[in-house]
């Protein structure tokens, strides 16, 4: 497998994750949702996955009672280092699996580890052998060394401007934090000024929701501004813009 073979599979892989989060989410929050951090339509967290995936457990597709433990072991332990190291990197964590049972740290549970485990089954089976068909005469034909120069600077440039946006919105969480702190350690004796902190605090927290409006419609949650997330949580539910998972059913 060459890099051009290599990148057309990240790419491919992180549309089709890009597609499964779509029609998840909308089902969910009934209604259509955008679910990418990034601005073009992929999801790089399962082209990296799925790459994972074929290196690790492609060899041993032969014995599916083989596969199948080793799939759950090798899905759920990804998508634990994937929400840990999200959460250091970010400040947050872009699933939270604690009101599941039979779950840890709320970073995986065992019903989701079935659900990746079936479908890491299916991709390896199903959908894998496909895509080395298409990606062997794409390559044959010089496709895809094009491709990587037309789609690598496309993807560094939204890369660069995504990055500025997840970092200016946890300054601005963080901002927000210092705020809510402010409130309450001035809570028992300056009333005036509290109403005034609360008004720019608000004033913020709806423009921050209304500029992010897809990256807080998934069920988020924060350890360093936890009651931060949850004002983001109360007042979304009170501009009718963020539906959240058990709690608006």
């Amino acid at each position: 497998m060459n890099f051009d073979q290599l990148f057309f599979y990240f790419i491919s892989f992180s549309f089709l994750g890009f597609l499964l989060e779509t029609v998840y989410r909308s089902i969910i929050t009934k209604r259509l949702v955008d679910p990418g951090f990034f601005f073009g339509p992929y999801c790089p967290i399962y082209g990296f996955g799925l790459i994972a995936i074929l290196i690790f457990l492609v060899p041993l597709k032969g014995g599916v009672w083989l596969f199948i433990p080793a799939a759950f072991i090798f899905t759920s332990t990804l998508e634990y280092i994937t929400s840990y190291l999200l959460e250091k990197l970010l400040g947050i964590r872009l699933w939270d699996y604690r009101d599941k049972k039979m779950n840890l740290n709320g970073r995986v549970s065992l019903e989701f580890s079935i659900y990746w485990t079936v479908l890491a089954y299916i991709f390896i089976y199903f959908i894998y052998p496909v895509f080395q068909v298409i990606t062997e005469y794409l390559n044959g034909i010089g496709f895809l060394g094009l491709l990587k120069y037309f789609l690598i600077p496309i993807i560094f440039v939204d890369f660069v401007f995504s990055l500025n946006k997840a970092i200016y919105t946890r300054k601005k969480i963080s901002a927000l934090a210092l705020l809510l702190n402010e409130i309450e350690g001035l809570k028992d004796n300056a009333g005036e000024r509290i109403e005034s902190l609360k008004a720019d605090y608000e004033k913020s927290l709806a423009k921050l929701i209304m500029v992010n409006k897809n990256l807080f419609i998934y069920k988020i949650s924060s350890t360093r501004f936890p009651k931060v997330i949850q004002t983001i949580r109360e007042t979304g539910r009170n501009m009718k813009i963020i539906k959240w998972f058990k709690e608006d059913k």
